[in-house]
């Protein structure tokens, strides 16, 4: 595919998110890229199905990822559950917000 994304949605499927390569090195360490890269796919798809946009599923993954970044990692005992749990309030925060915004 020449590096592109592909954006195909088929009925009911998220975007393909773009990829992250699991084996990338910031500044010669990990910087915790490999267990996002890992995950991110099915973060991708939580906040897609929750949000119901692509552009904004985007939006929360640059918001964990940050986070991610933010946190001590070496307190994190699991990973995965920890940028789920992240993405998920995230995405709850976001649709709570929307519908006060609509209530105004």
């Amino acid at each position: 595919m020449n590096g592109q994304v592909g954006t195909f949605v088929a009925a009911g499927h998220p975007p393909t998110p773009p990829s992250i390569s699991p084996g990338a090195k910031i500044h010669g360490q990990d910087g915790g890229l490999s267990v996002f890269a890992s995950v991110r796919p099915r973060l991708f798809g939580i906040a897609y199905r929750m949000l119901g946009s692509a552009a904004e599923a985007e939006d929360v993954m640059q918001d964990v990822w940050l986070r991610w970044q933010s946190v001590n990692r070496s307190t994190v005992e699991n990973p995965p559950a920890y940028l789920t749990t992240t993405t998920t309030r995230l995405c709850i925060n976001l649709v709570q917000s929307a519908q006060t915004r609509h209530e105004t």
